[in-house]
């Protein structure tokens, strides 16, 4: 049922129907005082009673014709048209509402609006509606129980029991509702409220113990804060702050009375009065938790020049109660004028007018920082009529975008600006926009007027707008991210080709290990389908024996981010397992944060073969000259003894004695390669025993000092036996002790360093040569690799003493390292476990959930 519409005229059927529906109109409420009209089922008043007259000061002609809505409060519309919809399905029934109509003079009326519908009834053909006005109810003085806000009141009075009456009113309903009050008031008056609220049954002796009722004389409170004729700021707030302090506060709030307004008042000091006034509104807002009533009587107003105030003291109140001739009023209007007189005194004119200001200024603020943020703002913000589909603004981004100037798009039709290909096309858009109200296009193609391709991101929605609809398009220019995604995709296409051309096997992986790309050698060599590689389907093809290794390197890097490096063995598809070597680095976007994992396993089967023949003729070559060289020592040793046992040649005795030390050296070389090849046959042995550690330091150390001229001390004790092979173990500290002389030429000194850490001992051997540079902290671990000096300049040896060291240190399940820096002496490091801990697979919590 439409009732919001515009002044409209109508025609009735015929006179008789009219007559009719007025005669209707009489009969069921035209007798009564209160206002009656006919709606037909557009909401048009067809008929209205004489009394809008007398209450609206509308004639009924003014009104017939036109819809009810134009009389309607705005607030009260949204309620009579949700009344009216139920009306409209169900004939007969009867509902009120409660609204305000307008009167000739722009006042608003209450009224009960009682409404029937009876459009389906034969003659009738109508809405009834019958409105009573409740104004004088709505504006009466308030019900003092139901006060829910602090408020400022103010009340008039003609004599004092009408005065009374309405204090022990407030002050009776806030003590029963267990709210503190405080009476500041003349003695007299403090008596006789005392009778009236001991007739209402309160208790006040309890309540004057419990601080919930508080009276005080006004003129001795006055006396109080009073200076020179008037009250000092500070001074009333220390006394009334010191009286809110008593009263026993509760989160119902606080009811005060004043009468101290009034003794100023009679006294003839109106300013201080007003001034007093002020002083309570600032205390008000401060506290916001206390109603205030104030009392004035009427009398003191009779003078001319006094009755002026009389606007002063109703500005300072937000509510005005009128004095007991209101009741004496016979005639409704005019005691309706008379409350409306005092209460739009109560700053209510002034209210409106400074929120009105306020609201515009908000207004005028909100739409220059629109139109600031219009043409400051990076998108480009275009807006159409939907109508014209005509430019109505465009922003400066826009413009730059589309190479026009602003007045160039103002006017021009959206097909014309080079976002859209055609007409066809722009008008398909603002349809979809007319159906979904908001569209948004992730790419969508323009051409600019110097005929330049961008790509832009399209959002545009439809909203009304003064009454009108309004299209607004955003655009931002996405052509570098475009033209990057194209150049990223070209980029992977040639990087894909190229990993998929190499014989080498690729893949990366994600951060948690995982395999998400492999190319097509992978698939090839091991016969497994792609899906079944990916993941860590990829361990099936690792051998056996080596997966554990494997897996332990993986999980570390994974770790760690450090460069992934492991030799294993693949199975081919046929089944026979091929040596690969596998390399794999961390992809960072920054130093810290890493995306991915790059890598590729390379087939070495050639190479190790190869290694496999090298190691085969050092073992055997190692076994051939082990048994002469033994024998020549032997033989050297014998003449030794002779020659000393003789006491003749000393010369020729010299020359055995370094003929001896050149086989021993070499004898030593011959041992660790077999020590060598017996670590790469996996035949190295141990004979593992319990034994001093201390007690094997000191003994090395001595041996080794026996030989050398550097100095060589021991700092620390381990106090605590080792479970290993101690001829083992005596053999990595003479490698470490010997590696300190030979690359400290220039020094004269070695320290060995001995700590038992928790469960394991640590040993440090420091020495003062020529250091080793970082880069090549791991590679001095491989096999046959050798370290030189500033100059380049390199020492004896096979480069294979720190191969065996580690090997060794770590089949104790101990970990050797280096600290070092060129030029600056170097310090290796081991631990050994106190007790012995063999590591198998299920000790990597890493691999427990992948199934392998």
């Amino acid at each position: 049922m439409a009732i919001i519409s515009n002044r409209a005229q109508i025609n009735l059927h015929d006179e008789e129907i009219a007559k009719q529906r007025g005669q209707l109109a009489h009969s069921t409420v035209g007798s009564k005082p209160d206002l009656s009209m006919l709606l037909n089922a557009e909401g048009l008043v067809t008929y209205t009673s004489p009394s809008i007259a007398s209450l609206l000061d509308f004639m009924p002609e003014e009104i017939i014709g036109s819809s009810l809505s134009a009389l309607v409060n705005p607030a009260d519309l949204e309620g009579l048209q949700s009344l009216l919809t139920d009306i409209e399905h169900a004939p007969g029934k009867y509902l009120s509402t409660e609204l305000r109509l307008r009167t000739r003079n722009g006042s608003w009326r209450w009224f009960e609006a009682n409404i029937t519908n009876l459009l389906a009834v034969p003659g009738v053909e109508a809405i009834v509606s019958s409105f009573h006005d409740i104004t004088e109810q709505k504006q009466t003085i308030p019900v003092w129980h139901q006060i829910k806000e602090a408020r400022h009141f103010v009340q008039f009075y003609t004599h004092d029991d009408f005065m009374l009456d309405s204090l022990s009113k407030f002050i009776g309903t806030g003590l029963k509702a267990g709210q503190p009050c405080i009476v500041i008031a003349t003695s007299p008056h403090l008596a006789s409220l005392a009778k009236r609220l001991h007739a209402q049954g309160i208790d006040l002796t309890s309540a004057f113990k419990d601080n919930s009722y508080i009276a005080m004389d006004a003129s001795q409170v006055l006396t109080q804060f009073m200076l020179n004729g008037t009250p000092d700021t500070q001074r009333f707030l220390t006394t009334i702050e010191r009286i809110l302090a008593r009263a026993n506060r509760s989160e119902q709030g606080l009811r005060i009375f004043g009468e101290m307004v009034e003794l100023l008042w009679v006294e003839g000091k109106q300013n201080a009065a007003i001034r007093l006034e002020q002083l309570w509104n600032d205390l008000h807002d401060k506290e916001q938790n206390f109603s205030l009533f104030c009392a004035y009587s009427i009398r003191n107003f009779s003078n001319k020049a006094v009755s002026e105030k009389f606007d002063e003291i109703c500005q300072q109140h937000s509510h005005v109660l009128p004095d007991e001739s209101y009741s004496l009023l016979t005639d409704p209007d005019e005691r309706l004028r008379a409350i409306t007189h005092l209460q739009q005194k109560a700053n209510s004119l002034e209210y409106e007018i400074t929120e009105r200001q306020s609201a515009e200024e908000r207004l005028r603020i909100s739409e220059n920082r629109y139109r600031r943020l219009f043409e400051a703002s990076t998108d480009g913000i275009l807006i159409v009529d939907p109508l014209t589909c005509t430019i109505a603004d465009a922003n400066p981004c826009l413009a730059e975008l589309l190479k026009y100037t602003r007045e160039q798009l103002i006017g021009k039709k959206i097909w014309h600006m080079g976002l859209f290909p055609d007409r066809e096309n722009a008008l398909k858009i603002i349809h979809e926009l007319r159906a979904k109200q908001f569209i948004h296009y992730d790419t969508l193609p323009l051409q600019t007027k110097d005929g330049q391709r961008r790509y832009v991101e399209f959002v545009s929605n439809l909203y009304q707008a003064n009454g009108h609809e309004v299209i607004q398009c955003n655009m931002r220019d996405i052509t570098d991210r475009k033209l990057a995604e194209e150049a990223l995709r070209e980029s992977e296409a040639r990087l894909r080709f190229i990993a998929e051309s190499m014989p080498q096997k690729i893949f990366t992986a994600r951060l948690d290990g995982s395999i998400e790309y492999l190319n097509p050698q992978w698939v090839s060599f091991t016969g497994l389908s792609y899906p079944e590689l990916l993941g860590w389907g990829w361990t099936r093809a690792i051998h056996p024996d080596d997966i554990e290794e494997h897996l332990k390197r993986w999980q570390h890097s994974m770790e760690s981010k450090e460069s992934f490096y492991c030799e294993q063995r693949f199975r081919r598809a046929d089944g026979i397992y091929l040596w690969h070597i596998t390399r794999a680095v961390p992809l960072r976007v920054t130093e810290t944060n890493t995306t991915m994992w790059i890598g590729a396993s390379t087939d070495i089967e050639e190479q190790k073969q190869l290694e496999e023949r090298k190691n085969a003729f050092i073992s055997m070559a190692s076994h051939e000259l082990k048994t002469p060289v033994t024998s020549l020592q032997g033989f050297t040793q014998v003449l030794q003894r002779r020659l000393k046992q003789q006491q003749g040649d000393n010369q020729t005795l010299l020359f055995l004695n370094r003929m001896d030390t050149q086989i021993q050296k070499l004898k030593s070389l011959i041992g660790d390669l077999l020590d060598m090849s017996k670590i790469q046959a996996g035949v190295l042995s141990f004979r593992e025993t319990l034994f001093d550690f201390d007690a094997l330091v000191l003994e090395t150390v001595e041996n080794v000092q026996a030989t050398c001229k550097h100095q060589l001390s021991i700092q620390g004790k381990a106090l605590t036996r080792i479970y290993g092979d101690r001829d083992r173990l005596e053999q990595v500290l003479i490698n470490l002790l010997t590696n300190a002389t030979k690359y400290s030429p220039q020094a004269d000194s070695v320290i060995v360093h001995v700590a038992k850490n928790q469960q394991q001992v640590e040993v440090a051997v420091k020495d003062f040569g020529i250091g080793i540079a970082e880069e090549y902290h791991e590679r001095i671990f491989e096999r046959f690799y050798q370290v030189s000096d500033l100059q380049g300049k390199t020492y004896p040896g096979l480069g294979i003493g720190l191969y065996i060291t580690r090997t060794i240190i770590e089949r104790h399940g101990g970990h050797l390292w280096l600290e070092s820096h060129k030029g600056k002496g170097s310090t290796f490091h081991f631990t050994l476990p106190i007790h012995n801990h063999q590591q198998n697979i299920s000790s990597f919590p890493f691999l427990e959930s992948k199934n392998l």
